[in-house]
């Protein structure tokens, strides 16, 4: 049976209510002073500096995220292998999960915790053998969802989901655009959104290159009827009011998923939960007005762009 976050997630998803995600661990812990250095990368600090990666868990709970992601990109064997740490997969994936977990108990909030799984590249079965496994440690850690990060080819977005979707949880899965709006194989976000939906993923959050991938991703996107999100992209970083702003027309396109960027810092999260209309709502059994039907298409409470 899925987990009671995991089950009011998908009924979230299926309303069309707006899901906020937090900020990227990567940004957060480099906003906080932390260098992260190879070849552990961000599986580093759960090797020393565990308390502040659980400040920064225990701020975006309290900025109204919905989805709460784990550290837990670099804990596979594959990534642990390069420090020659690959025994400890299973140990520091389990320690990232536990302490998102609980900085969501510690809100006192319904948040979903949601393991990352990152994709790979790579055709050979020893590597797909250690991502369906990365996945199980994740579910058997306590995960209510499978956020697959971040995938560049159709391959690579369906061995991961795949994987994800073998645990039983919802899985949602971010994909790297280029300025095309494509993925970098050349494939639309219209095909691979439907051949991953088929594989089990439940929601899409497309990762731009830049900003003309953006605006064209964002326009392939709402022609779906699949829950779907785009990050931000651009040398600019917003400051909070504009990146509310943004998360509210993207709203008004009909996306859902909203956050996730690198550069999302627990203040941006909490402008955005106060701009877009629904998102301050916490993860409660959805249900739909009468007479409604589809995605909902929330209405902008800020003034309009000069």
């Amino acid at each position: 049976m899925q987990p009671l976050a995991a089950q009011r997630l998908i009924a979230r998803l299926e309303a069309g209510l707006p899901i906020v995600l937090d900020g990227a661990v990567s940004g957060a812990l480099v906003r906080a002073g932390i260098t992260i250095a190879e070849p552990m990368g961000t599986a580093s600090v759960l090797s020393g500096q565990t308390h502040q990666l659980s400040a920064i868990h225990q701020r975006y709970c309290g900025a109204g995220v919905h989805v709460l992601r784990t550290n837990t990109t670099d804990t596979t064997p594959q990534a642990l292998n390069r420090a020659g740490y690959g025994y400890r997969a299973a140990k520091l994936s389990s320690l990232a999960v536990d302490l998102a977990t609980e900085a969501v108990e510690s809100s006192g909030r319904v948040i979903a915790v949601a393991g990352v799984l990152p994709a790979m590249e790579g055709t050979d079965d020893r590597l797909r053998a250690e991502q369906v496994a990365h996945a199980q440690r994740l579910m058997a850690a306590g995960c209510d969802v499978i956020f697959v990060d971040a995938a560049s080819t159709l391959r690579e977005a369906v061995a991961a989901t795949a994987a994800g979707a073998q645990t039983n949880l919802p899985v949602i899965v971010a994909l790297r655009v280029s300025e095309t709006g494509n993925l970098r194989d050349g494939e639309s976000l219209e095909v691979v959104c439907g051949v991953l939906a088929g594989a089990g993923a439940r929601g899409f959050l497309a990762m731009p290159d830049d900003p003309t991938g953006e605006i064209r991703a964002t326009a392939e996107l709402a022609t779906q009827s699949r829950p779907w999100g785009v990050l931000h992209t651009g040398s600019a970083v917003l400051s909070p009011n504009a990146y509310a702003e943004r998360a509210v027309e993207l709203s008004q396109e009909g996306a859902t998923l909203l956050g996730g960027e690198a550069g999302a810092s627990p203040e941006h999260i909490r402008a955005l939960v106060s701009a877009v209309p629904g998102a301050e709502r916490e993860l409660r059994r959805a249900s739909v007005q009468p007479g409604s039907a589809g995605v909902a298409r929330p209405v902008s409470n800020l003034p309009p762009r000069m």
